[in-house]
């Protein structure tokens, strides 16, 4: 199973987490799943390349666990992730 990575910003954008499933980077907003929430790929880092070195600090923010997500963004990973 791919290994999941989530970066919170704090809200400083609209697409407030940054998710790594493998070596696929997503965008997500706090509400994933709905029609006016944000839910997208982003591109795919090269082998042996960082997420932190692809991104800005500021734009990624910290890095924190799946079980603080909200529930819309924990389903929109596990649908990712399938």
């Amino acid at each position: 199973m791919n290994k999941v990575r989530v970066f919170d910003n704090g809200g400083k954008t609209f697409d407030q987490y940054t998710v790594q499933i493998g070596r696929d980077v997503y965008n997500m907003s706090i509400n994933a799943l709905s029609p006016q929430g944000f839910n997208q790929y982003n591109f795919t880092l090269k082998k042996y390349e960082h997420i932190e070195g692809k991104a800005n600090k500021e734009t990624l923010g910290k890095k924190i666990a799946f079980d603080v997500l909200p529930e819309a963004v924990k389903v929109a990973i596990r649908q990712r992730r399938a």
